[in-house]
């Protein structure tokens, strides 16, 4: 599977569909995440998000919509119900693991 570490913002469908993505890092300088970013990546199974900049706003709708249906969200500790609670508003479902 094909690994990827994000060096700027996402912007939106930036991978959408992508078949061999299994694994993203998001680095700490990313500020947001486009629409449908990372939408009907379905072997996407890993995300690490070291950023602590993203806000509901700046993650965009569906990003994360249609990925592996038990994915593990590796988030930073001082963000982690945050997230959690922005990520499952962005497609990311109860099914998924976020630590």
């Amino acid at each position: 599977g094909a690994k990827l570490l994000i060096a700027a913002d996402c912007t939106a469908y930036a991978f959408a569909g992508c078949k061999k993505l299994t694994k993203i890092t998001i680095p700490a300088k990313v500020k947001s995440i486009g629409k449908a970013a990372f939408q009907n990546c379905k072997k996407l199974k890993s995300i690490t998000i070291k950023t602590q900049k993203l806000k509901a706003k700046t993650v965009g709708a569906k990003a994360f919509q249609k990925i592996y249906a038990k994915a593990v969200f590796k988030l930073p500790k001082k963000q982690k119900a945050l997230y959690k609670k922005i990520l499952l508003k962005k497609g990311a479902t109860r099914k998924m693991k976020f630590k």
